[in-house]
Formats: structure tokens, sequence, C-alpha cells
């Protein structure tokens, strides 16, 4: 288990997995990278440590007042942002049925590719977030709970 930062963004993700750095490191240098996260927020981590700047590997310390492996009530991407997700504000909600293997795929190939790519939401009717693979440091995809 280990405790990741990405670039500036203030919020520390927590890995439930071993770590073997030297291997991770080379996986980061290659392209983007995805790993599982318990803490804040239960998911799947996409990370590009091209559009990071810098990616950071600790052991696991105390996580404050944030959600503890928190699982959301409906599907919800999160992405950098000044503030750590809550429970109640992980981020944007993401409408029921949303193939989350799939977007996790899209978002891995804009962030390769350094594409754009366009994300329904259902945090406002008819919504959605146009993300710049090119500069996208990282999307945590959170799966509704029952959604797998």
């Amino acid at each position: 288990m280990f405790d990741l930062r990405i670039g500036t963004d203030p919020t520390v993700w927590q890995v439930p997995q071993d770590l073997d750095v030297s291997a991770l490191a080379q996986q980061l240098a290659a392209g983007p990278v995805v790993l599982p996260v318990s803490i804040p927020l239960q998911g799947t981590l996409v990370v590009s440590a091209r559009n990071a700047g810098a990616v950071s590997f600790t052991v696991p310390g105390p996580h404050g007042s944030h959600p503890t492996g928190a699982q959301l009530p409906s599907p919800a991407i999160h992405l950098p942002s000044a503030a750590a997700p809550t429970r109640d504000a992980p981020g944007d909600t993401l409408p029921r049925g949303t193939d989350m293997d799939q977007l996790q795929r899209d978002i891995v190939a804009a962030m390769t590719d350094g594409t754009f790519l366009t994300v329904q939401t259902s945090s406002v009717p008819g919504g959605a977030l146009v993300l710049n693979g090119a500069t996208l440091a990282y999307a945590v995809l959170c799966p509704g709970a029952g959604t797998g």
C-alpha cells in the first residue's frame, strides 16, 4: 500500500497494493498508468506523469477528515481541483449505465494521443466535460454503488 501525490494537487490518493518504485516509475515514463485507489474515494486512477509534471510515492500516513474508501451512490469522475474530494462533493456525477471500463480506455487514449475527449455528465441536465488529454494530469473514475 502507498500514497500518491500528483503535481500540485492537494489530494493524497492511497493505492491499496504493494509499491515497486522502479517498475511504477518506468510505467509512468512510458505513458498513462491505471491504478486502483481506496482513499479518499474508491475507484480507478488514470495518471499521466508527463502532464502532472511530478508524481510522488510515500508510505501511508493519516488522512484527516476526508472519506476513507467512500463508495458513491452514483458513478462519478474526479479531476484535478484546488480542493480534495469528499463524499458529498466527489466531482462530476456520470449517468447511470456509463461504461467505466470504456471511459478509462478513452481517457488513457486521450492522454497518450494528446486529444480532446467529451464526457457526458449528469450533474446538470445535458452537461458535459471536455477533457484535454494533452494537459490532463489525472482522472479518478468512481463506480456508483452496485454499478461495478
